[in-house]
């Protein structure tokens, strides 16, 4: 549980900086129990938010629902209200379209595959439908699969998922997905898509590298809806989709340094995110 919160955080984190946006990342975790009286536990989030005085602002997550952040609010001024924030779904899946599209220009006729169909990878899904992509996609959730069938999304089994061959595989659901075991299965050309950490650790960006596929990392596609958290929060921004549509145009840079120095985008982002944290005065 720690070493996953402390993964996440430090995905937030790298988010958060290469979005510029004027701050860092964090993430709080939860242990579910059968004892867990969960509106006094959110209740407790919000006492210690409150004490942290808006150094960490917390908004919804995988897991988190209105009531538990309803629960946040009673304690701390120091919460996202997701009826303010409108459809954070749709803001990730926005800018994760927009980086697959700097990544692969022209999707005409390509073949995706995303795995997880829920909230964000169905609209991934419709995304790449509309941009005349062939569509595959995988999710163990019965009512997920319909749903995402119902609009023209080929189904295909779950642990056959990863290592179809195509043009395009969008991780939208949990992450690992790139580690040592799966990596020599894998036959995508690039890698793109919603999920948080992708990779099970930094050297398998270098491995895919080497085997010729383009990751581009999730870090960068998948911050829709921390700018729209975030500049609403700081901001008051009512309208955050030019901002969220920036990610396009932050991964066609970033593509092509990478090509002109021959190397993996996730270490030319990297370096990008170590001088965000100093200009930040962090360490």
């Amino acid at each position: 549980m720690l070493r996953d919160g402390a993964a996440l955080a430090l995905a937030m984190h790298r988010k958060v900086v290469t979005a510029g946006l004027p701050g860092g990342g964090g993430k709080g975790v939860f242990r579910l129990h059968s004892g867990l009286r969960r509106p006094e536990a959110w209740r407790a989030l919000g006492r210690e938010l409150e004490r942290l005085d808006g150094r960490f602002h917390a908004g919804p997550d995988m897991g988190v629902g209105a009531a538990d952040l309803a629960a946040v609010r009673q304690a701390t001024r120091h919460v996202a209200d997701p009826a303010a924030l409108g459809d954070l779904g749709a803001a990730t899946a926005r800018g994760v379209l927009a980086g697959v599209r700097a990544a692969i220009p022209d999707l005409r006729g390509r073949v995706a595959v995303v795995q997880g169909l829920g909230d964000v990878g169905l609209r991934v899904a419709e995304g790449l439908l509309g941009a005349g992509a062939k569509v595959l996609g995988a999710d163990p959730s019965h009512s997920a699969a319909h749903a995402a069938r119902s609009v023209g999304v080929e189904l295909v089994p779950v642990e056959d998922a990863p290592f179809l061959k195509c043009d395009l595989l969008a991780p939208c659901a949990r992450g690992g997905v790139v580690d040592d075991s799966t990596l020599p299965r894998l036959r995508a050309r690039v890698i793109a898509g919603a999920a948080n950490n992708v990779l099970g650790e930094d050297r398998h960006a270098d491995a895919l590298h080497e085997r010729g596929i383009l990751y581009v990392p999730d870090f960068v596609l998948n911050a829709g809806a921390v700018i729209r958290g975030a500049r609403h929060a700081l901001f008051g921004d009512a309208d955050s989709g030019p901002a969220i549509d920036a990610i396009g145009g932050r991964v066609a840079t970033l593509l092509e340094r990478a090509r002109a120095g021959r190397r993996p985008p996730w270490r030319v982002v990297l370096e990008d995110v170590e001088q965000g944290i100093r200009s930040l005065g962090g360490t």
